[in-house]
């Protein structure tokens, strides 16, 4: 994070990435996310800043659909890096109530869907948005919500969320999608965390899907 006067410059850099082996089946994975965000802000009020946002959404490794087929374990491709991958712009007002709360407004906000793929969609009919044949789908007309909460809600229990919605004015559609992570300090060096995350986008299925995630970890902290 950068400040000078009224003018402010906040980057994140979220890398996350986990696998899962049960018994009987292979290594699969259970959490992957590559998200960059940097925002610059000039403050027009006490709580209110006019901003613009750029983000990027896509994952690291290969995602699978896997089914049984006579008694043996098919895999099938259904996403990877850049497949899908999304670029968002933002230009509007973010309100900062309090140091816990930030939320953005952006009336003007374009986005880029990206298939780099173009075979892709033998296994992913819907593409994710992107038109056949073609590599990336741009939405200039479209709008952005997107709010974090931050907070210890008491001694060594902390709660992240995360809420981000985009709409195209053109086709009224929305998509929503939310993160949530509870961490709880057990002691100096070892936490417990629950993270969960939902997700609703038409162009990649007609219902929400969800997943969580409980870990034990080792926390490092200068």
């Amino acid at each position: 994070s950068y400040r000078k006067g009224k003018i402010s410059w906040n980057n994140e850099f979220d890398f996350i990435y986990g696998a899962i082996r049960n018994k009987g089946q292979s290594a699969r994975k259970s959490a992957d996310r590559i998200l960059l965000d940097s925002k610059v802000g000039y403050d027009i009020g006490e709580k209110l800043n006019l901003f613009f946002s750029a983000n990027f959404l896509t994952q690291f490794a290969p995602g699978y659909n896997f089914e049984t087929v006579q008694d043996e374990e098919v895999r099938t491709t259904i996403s990877k890096f850049m497949n899908p991958g999304y670029l968002t712009y933002g230009l509007g007002l973010e309100y900062v109530p309090t140091s816990y709360l930030k939320v953005r407004i952006s009336p003007i906000s374009p986005r880029h869907t990206f298939v780099t793929d173009t075979t892709l969609y033998n296994n992913v009919p819907k593409n994710y948005g992107v038109p056949i044949g073609e590599t990336v789908r741009n939405e200039w007309g479209g709008f952005q919500l997107w709010s974090d909460f931050d907070k210890d809600v008491m001694e060594n229990l902390n709660i992240k969320t995360r809420y981000f919605m985009f709409g195209n004015y053109e086709t009224g559609k929305l998509d929503h999608r939310v993160d949530f992570i509870l961490t709880a300090k057990v002691n100096k060096f070892l936490n417990v965390n629950l993270s969960a995350i939902m997700l609703y986008d038409e162009d990649q299925a007609d219902k929400v899907q969800f997943s969580q995630v409980l870990g034990i970890g080792f926390l490092l902290k200068n």
